[in-house]
């Protein structure tokens, strides 16, 4: 009998602790009912001025549990999966899990298929996240080596976010603190350089001239990147062409905007050379090299160059190649080439 005294005492105090312990979880500020995960992201930028996000993009979001792993993700990349239930205090959690096509919103806020939702680890654990723009498509996954692979063709901007750390504890959600100033965002980064073609005449009168075609020779044709680091390794080689239409340089004065490729970054200032097609002949293998700057210093990933054509009546050249804003606008959630 005092046997079973003590075991009823026992369960008695065990529920006065899981009281207290549902009592305290929303004293401490833990989400409960309200424990999704919702994410903001910032938009890379040369400056702070240029980092407010100017038109909405697609992202492929990876989350683990586990500090620097994101292999084993294969069944959540194929079929996205979210809790069995709303509520947070009977949800079956899957603590790991991708969105293949969420998407950033103007103002940073990131949004997926609205059926779908995720909590933090009910237990207090941290989860680890990263973003990927464009998004990733089918079998660009490698779950045994935690990379996505993008074929590159110069036509798409490549950014990285994370790993981004977050919990359900006031002060390190990823949004929802009681100090806003905890909050976190996904901070995305270009991985590739930017080049802006521009044209104007050397000498005002003479002929108008048509620019037809501008071609990038011996470019990596793929990049691989590693999930936990975001440190891209491009691979193969391949020409990247930008076709331009209704583009006639008529002013010594005021440059023709002739869009623009995204290429992986270039160590050598040698390695960038172009090849101009226009209504006055095709100008090949023409170089592309900053002045005033060391050659480590040219075509890093991140930076924007604006390249200027200086056009004759009978031959081309370079004028000059600065450091610009980055030039962002967007298709169909992918980056696209002219304004």
């Amino acid at each position: 009998m005092r046997k079973l005294s003590i075991y009823i005492l026992l369960l008695m105090a065990a529920g006065c602790l899981a009281c207290c312990s549902d009592s305290n979880e929303k004293e401490s500020g833990m989400l409960s009912s309200e424990g999704l995960i919702e994410l903001r992201a910032d938009y890379p930028g040369l400056s702070v001025g240029t980092k407010a996000i100017a038109k909405e993009f697609q992202t492929t979001l990876f989350c683990v549990a586990r500090s620097g792993d994101y292999t084993g993700l294969s069944e959540r990349f194929s079929t996205p999966v979210t809790d069995i239930t709303s509520d947070w205090q009977n949800a079956v959690f899957y603590e790991e899990w991708v969105e293949r096509e969420a998407t950033v919103a103007t103002n940073g806020t990131i949004s997926w298929d609205a059926g779908r939702v995720h909590h933090y680890p009910r237990m207090g654990g941290n989860v680890y996240l990263v973003g990927l723009s464009p998004i990733a498509k089918d079998n660009s996954y490698d779950s045994d080596a935690d990379t996505v692979a993008y074929t590159l063709d110069g036509h798409m901007d490549l950014m990285y976010s994370g790993p981004l750390v977050g919990n359900k504890w006031d002060g390190y959600r990823f949004s929802g603190n009681t100090d806003p100033t905890k909050d976190r965002s996904l901070a995305y980064k270009h991985l590739l350089t930017q080049l802006i073609f521009k044209a104007k005449k050397h000498e005002a009168g003479g002929l108008d001239v048509k620019v037809t075609k501008i071609t990038v020779k011996n470019v990596p044709a793929t990049v691989s990147l590693p999930l936990a680091t975001g440190e891209a390794t491009f691979s193969g080689t391949s020409i990247v062409e930008h076709s331009i239409s209704d583009a006639t340089v008529k002013s010594a004065e005021t440059p023709t905007d002739l869009g623009c490729l995204y290429l992986p970054p270039l160590p050598k200032a040698g390695d960038a050379k172009i090849t101009i097609e226009t209504s006055i002949g095709t100008f090949s293998d023409v170089s592309v090299t900053m002045s005033g700057t060391k050659p480590e210093d040219n075509f890093q990933a991140g930076v924007s160059h604006e390249i200027t054509l200086d056009i004759h009546d009978k031959a081309l050249g370079i004028s000059s190649v600065e450091v610009s804003e980055w030039n962002s606008t967007y298709v169909d959630g992918s980056l696209d080439l002219i304004d």
